[in-house]
Protein backbone atom coordinates (compact mmCIF):
# COMPACT_ATOMS: atom_id res chain seq x y z
CA UNK A 1 0.00 0.00 0.00
CA UNK A 2 1.91 3.57 -1.13
CA UNK A 3 0.49 5.75 2.31
CA UNK A 4 2.58 8.33 0.16
CA UNK A 5 0.09 8.30 -2.70
CA UNK A 6 -3.00 7.93 0.59
CA UNK A 7 -1.88 10.91 2.20
CA UNK A 8 -1.19 13.32 -0.88
CA UNK A 9 -5.19 12.28 -1.46
CA UNK A 10 -6.09 13.71 1.67
CA UNK A 11 -3.79 17.24 1.85
CA UNK A 12 -1.22 15.70 4.10
CA UNK A 13 2.34 15.17 4.02
CA UNK A 14 3.88 11.76 5.05
CA UNK A 15 7.24 11.72 6.83
CA UNK A 16 9.20 8.93 7.92
CA UNK A 17 11.60 9.53 11.41
CA UNK A 18 14.32 7.42 10.14
CA UNK A 19 16.06 7.54 13.43
CA UNK A 20 14.97 6.21 17.39
CA UNK A 21 15.59 9.14 19.15
CA UNK A 22 11.96 9.83 18.98
CA UNK A 23 11.16 6.39 20.14
CA UNK A 24 9.12 3.57 18.19
CA UNK A 25 6.41 2.18 17.16
CA UNK A 26 3.79 5.32 16.34
CA UNK A 27 3.47 8.42 14.88
CA UNK A 28 2.53 11.67 15.29
CA UNK A 29 0.32 14.88 13.31
CA UNK A 30 0.00 18.28 13.35
CA UNK A 31 -1.72 20.96 10.82
CA UNK A 32 -1.17 18.67 7.69
CA UNK A 33 1.48 16.71 8.35
CA UNK A 34 2.19 13.42 9.90
CA UNK A 35 5.08 11.61 11.27
CA UNK A 36 5.68 7.70 11.83
CA UNK A 37 8.21 6.40 13.76
CA UNK A 38 10.69 3.38 13.40
CA UNK A 39 7.90 0.53 13.48
CA UNK A 40 8.97 -3.19 15.08
CA UNK A 41 6.13 -4.32 12.81
CA UNK A 42 4.65 -3.21 9.23
CA UNK A 43 1.12 -3.58 10.75
CA UNK A 44 1.94 -1.10 13.22
CA UNK A 45 2.91 1.40 10.72
CA UNK A 46 -0.04 1.49 8.83
CA UNK A 47 -2.40 1.47 12.19
CA UNK A 48 -0.08 4.33 13.00
CA UNK A 49 -0.85 6.17 9.62
CA UNK A 50 -4.09 5.30 9.75
CA UNK A 51 -4.46 6.58 13.47
CA UNK A 52 -2.89 9.78 12.69
CA UNK A 53 -4.57 10.42 9.73
CA UNK A 54 -7.99 10.16 11.85
CA UNK A 55 -6.20 12.95 13.63
CA UNK A 56 -5.83 15.31 10.98
CA UNK A 57 -9.29 14.80 9.82
CA UNK A 58 -10.73 15.23 13.49
CA UNK A 59 -9.49 18.69 13.43
CA UNK A 60 -10.50 19.49 9.73
CA UNK A 61 -14.18 18.65 11.49
CA UNK A 62 -13.67 20.50 14.56
CA UNK A 63 -13.79 24.19 15.04
CA UNK A 64 -11.06 24.32 18.29
CA UNK A 65 -9.58 21.55 20.17
CA UNK A 66 -10.85 22.75 23.07
CA UNK A 67 -14.75 20.96 22.06
CA UNK A 68 -13.33 17.28 22.83
CA UNK A 69 -14.20 16.06 25.38
CA UNK A 70 -10.79 14.67 27.17
CA UNK A 71 -7.86 13.40 25.20
CA UNK A 72 -9.03 9.79 25.77
CA UNK A 73 -12.69 10.64 23.88
CA UNK A 74 -9.77 12.49 21.21
CA UNK A 75 -7.52 9.56 20.88
CA UNK A 76 -10.53 7.33 20.66
CA UNK A 77 -12.44 9.70 17.87
CA UNK A 78 -9.10 9.53 16.25
CA UNK A 79 -8.88 6.14 16.22
CA UNK A 80 -12.83 5.34 14.43
CA UNK A 81 -11.69 8.17 12.09
CA UNK A 82 -8.92 6.72 10.63
CA UNK A 83 -10.08 3.36 10.87
CA UNK A 84 -12.82 4.04 8.89
CA UNK A 85 -10.55 5.71 6.02
CA UNK A 86 -8.63 2.03 6.41
CA UNK A 87 -11.82 0.34 5.68
CA UNK A 88 -12.24 2.93 2.65
CA UNK A 89 -9.42 1.74 1.02
CA UNK A 90 -10.00 -2.09 1.95
CA UNK A 91 -8.41 -2.46 4.89
CA UNK A 92 -10.44 -4.05 7.49
CA UNK A 93 -9.16 -6.04 10.17
CA UNK A 94 -10.74 -8.65 12.56
CA UNK A 95 -11.94 -7.14 16.37
CA UNK A 96 -9.95 -9.41 17.73
CA UNK A 97 -7.01 -9.75 15.30
CA UNK A 98 -3.35 -8.89 16.45
CA UNK A 99 -3.70 -5.46 14.60
CA UNK A 100 -6.89 -4.72 16.63
CA UNK A 101 -5.09 -6.07 19.52
CA UNK A 102 -2.53 -3.29 19.51
CA UNK A 103 -4.57 -0.38 18.21
CA UNK A 104 -6.79 -1.03 21.68
CA UNK A 105 -3.99 -1.15 23.91
CA UNK A 106 -2.37 2.17 22.78
CA UNK A 107 -5.78 3.56 23.13
CA UNK A 108 -5.85 2.15 26.76
CA UNK A 109 -2.76 3.81 27.42
CA UNK A 110 -4.79 6.72 28.14
CA UNK A 111 -6.82 5.54 30.74
CA UNK A 112 -5.82 6.23 34.13
CA UNK A 113 -2.19 7.26 33.21
CA UNK A 114 -0.48 10.37 33.00
CA UNK A 115 -2.59 12.37 30.15
CA UNK A 116 -5.82 10.95 31.56
CA UNK A 117 -7.67 14.10 32.19
CA UNK A 118 -10.68 12.43 33.55
CA UNK A 119 -9.72 9.74 35.87
CA UNK A 120 -10.99 12.44 38.34
CA UNK A 121 -14.29 11.63 37.42
CA UNK A 122 -14.51 7.80 37.64
CA UNK A 123 -13.80 5.14 40.35
CA UNK A 124 -12.54 1.63 39.11
CA UNK A 125 -13.50 -1.47 41.05
CA UNK A 126 -17.10 0.00 42.41
CA UNK A 127 -20.44 -2.42 42.41
CA UNK A 128 -22.94 -0.85 40.10
CA UNK A 129 -26.71 -2.46 39.86
CA UNK A 130 -26.36 -2.76 36.50
CA UNK A 131 -28.36 -0.78 33.66
CA UNK A 132 -29.38 3.08 33.61
CA UNK A 133 -31.86 3.57 35.95
CA UNK A 134 -33.55 6.92 36.17
CA UNK A 135 -33.64 7.53 40.28
CA UNK A 136 -35.51 11.20 41.37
Amino acid sequence: MNFQKIASKYGVTLTDIDHDGYGRNGGGSGGGEISIKPCDENFIYELSFWHELGHILLSRSMIERTHYMSKLSNEGAAWELGLNEAARHGRIWDYDSKEMKWAKQQLASYVNGEYDDIKAHYKFGYKTTGGNKNEN
